[in-house]
């Protein structure tokens, strides 16, 4: 399955969490930043009403992502690649650069702490209305754990603007 083709499914697991009750959405929105392990029942509810995996692969990705996109429900503008996001924060604030290298070299199979570092890094964008696109991001999550870390060298390259990446090519296209 191509990039593509994975996103564009991703897609419609997202559409199924926006068209979730407000109380399940909330309920989502309430676990950002915790483990599908550690979540309340209210959350295992509301994601198992959308999430369809017979597998149960990246499941924990999943459950991360379903979380983020119910707290991002109501963030207007475009959705842009994580690592694109919080470059741009490090450039309005400072100190997400530490943030995502923190994040870079945390594996996703250690799902209680890069649930929490994942969070915390979205709840920060939430604050400050900068929308994330969600399917590019359960995208790569799926892809965190492969030993060639691709994700991760592509999300270092978007966030410190090295020409060639996806993202940084978006990023110049817009200035």
């Amino acid at each position: 399955m191509t990039r593509q083709e994975r996103k564009e499914q991703n897609e419609k697991l997202l559409e199924r969490v926006r068209g979730l009750q407000a109380g399940d959405r909330t309920a989502l929105k309430r676990s950002l930043g915790v483990a599908l392990r550690d979540a309340d029942a209210k959350a295992w509810a509301a994601f198992y009403q959308v999430y369809f995996s017979k597998d149960g692969r990246n499941e924990n990705a999943a459950f991360i992502v379903a979380c983020a996109t119910a707290a991002f429900h109501n963030c207007p503008g475009p959705g842009r690649s994580l690592p694109v996001r919080l470059s741009e924060l490090n450039d309005e604030l400072g100190g997400a650069q530490r943030r995502l290298m923190q994040l870079l070299d945390v594996p996703l199979s250690q799902d209680a702490y890069f649930a929490l570092k994942t969070g915390r890094i979205l709840r920060m964008l939430l604050t400050k209305g900068m929308n994330v696109d969600m399917a590019d991001l359960l995208t790569d999550l799926q892809s965190w754990d492969s030993d060639l870390r691709f994700v991760q060298l592509s999300w270092a390259r978007a966030f410190f603007g090295a020409p060639g990446t996806r993202d940084s090519i978006k990023k110049d296209e817009e200035m």
